[in-house]
C-alpha cells in the first residue's frame, strides 16, 4: 500500500472545472506506475455506477480513487476526491 501512495502522489493531479475532483491523464513516462495503480483499483476496488456509467473505486488514505470499467488498455485517466 505504501508503494501505491507514493506512486499516486508521484503524479501531476488536475483540479476539475468545478473543482469537485482532481484527474491524472496518464503520460508516457509514468505508464508502468498507471497500469500498475489501475491494476490495484480493480483488484481492490468496488464498482459504483454514476449516471448509468460504471466505475471502479478504491480509498487510499484521504482520497477515493476511480477509474472506468473499461479493460485496461482503454484507461488513460484515474481520478480522485477527498473522501
Amino acid at each position: 500500500m505504501i508503494e501505491t501512495e507514493q506512486c499516486l502522489e508521484k503524479f501531476h493531479w488536475e483540479t476539475s472545472q468545478d473543482e469537485s475532483y482532481q484527474y491524472y491523464v496518464c503520460e508516457p513516462n509514468d505508464q508502468f506506475e498507471f497500469i500498475n495503480l489501475v491494476i490495484y483499483i480493480k483488484n481492490h476496488g468496488y464498482v459504483i455506477t454514476i449516471l448509468g456509467k460504471s466505475y471502479v473505486c478504491v480509498d487510499i488514505g484521504e482520497y477515493l480513487y476511480w477509474t472506468a470499467w473499461d479493460s485496461i488498455e482503454k484507461i488513460n485517466l484515474i481520478n480522485r476526491m477527498p473522501i
